[in-house]
């Protein structure tokens, strides 16, 4: 395979990964805009945290954990292919 075209599926990988986690933390940014328009008690402002938290980690970890784990597995696919074309 040629240089090149690792290189390029290198960075199509690194582009794709930093797309998709600028997607998850613009939806997170958009929540925190919808959360400043209201004015809310400080019961329903702890409520409110203590969802994100528990949505958080069910949601938004998953989802870039899965994002990083691909995008480990090509580079290293890609590295292996470099590493025994010498």
């Amino acid at each position: 395979m040629d240089y090149w075209m690792l290189g390029l599926i290198s960075a199509a990988v690194i582009i794709v990964s930093l797309v998709l986690t600028v997607r998850v933390l613009k939806e997170e940014d958009k929540k925190i805009k919808k959360y400043e328009g209201e004015e809310d008690s400080a019961a329903n402002e702890l409520k409110r945290s203590n969802d994100y938290e528990k949505e958080s980690l069910t949601k938004n970890v998953k989802n870039l954990s899965f994002i990083y784990v691909i995008v480990t597995a090509i580079s290293i696919i890609v590295l292996a292919f470099y590493i025994f074309s010498l």
